[in-house]
């Protein structure tokens, strides 16, 4: 039986499918008898669902993270457009022996930016998910060869989102058929730069996009070439 199989039978058995903590709880004791399996693309779903659910609610970001190695995890809600973890967690990202898996909200349809990538070079961090409301879900690990130093180097490279970087992608694009619109830069570009970052090696990255992005300036041709651009510019 798979984790997502055993997740899904132990809180139907509690009636309670939609209960946060009892997603929590099942997911956890999935999680006691393999401490080293992490939420790696297998079970994001139930948080992916229960933290959209809860930003529908109020509009606010929400947290949940959890440390395998010393069981501390925690819940959080932030303001429109950012939210802080909980200090008993945060406190433990530097360690090197932490186990940290982080799921959080995003106001907008935008892939991990830079300020998520930027976690997964702290020690104790193992992963980033992200969850749009239009159920983007966005993953990231750093990929175990990766040279932490050459990511903080490329992902520098590539912030902030100055008018020079859209005005340089949009030369490089003049003999194209087509254009593409600041606005639509802003929103394609995170998803983009981690497709690039998994292209050179740096990150593994789990991608799934929401109908909203799919429908921006002919999202996988751009995104594609937008992609190339970004490894050839860092």
């Amino acid at each position: 039986m798979s984790a997502l199989d055993f997740i899904l039978k132990e809180a139907e058995a509690h009636d309670r499918l939609t209960t946060f903590d009892t997603l929590y709880s099942c997911i956890d004791s999935v999680f006691k008898r393999n401490k080293h399996m992490l939420l790696w693309k297998k079970d994001y779903i139930e948080k992916s669902m229960i933290l959209i659910e809860k930003y529908e609610n109020d509009k606010n970001e929400h947290y949940w993270g959890k440390d395998y190695t010393s069981e501390v995890s925690g819940f959080a809600v932030g303001t429109a457009n950012s939210v802080n973890p909980p200090e008993a967690l945060e406190k433990l990202y530097d360690n090197p022996a932490s186990l940290i898996s982080i799921h959080h909200t995003h106001p907008d349809e935008r892939a991990l930016g830079y300020n998520d990538l930027e976690l997964l070079l702290k020690l104790g961090v193992c992963e980033i998910w992200a969850y749009t409301p239009d159920f983007g879900v966005y993953g990231a690990k750093l990929n175990d060869h990766a040279n932490p130093a050459e990511v903080r180097e490329k992902l520098d490279k590539t912030f902030p989102l100055t008018n020079g970087m859209f005005e340089d992608y949009v030369a490089s694009l003049l003999s194209r058929a087509f254009q593409i619109s600041e606005s639509d830069f802003d929103l394609l570009f995170p998803c983009s730069r981690m497709l690039a970052f998994e292209s050179l090696g740096l990150i593994e990255a789990h991608i799934r996009v929401s109908n909203n992005l799919r429908q921006k300036c002919n999202f996988f041709n751009t995104s594609q070439m937008l992609c190339e651009w970004i490894k050839k510019s860092i």
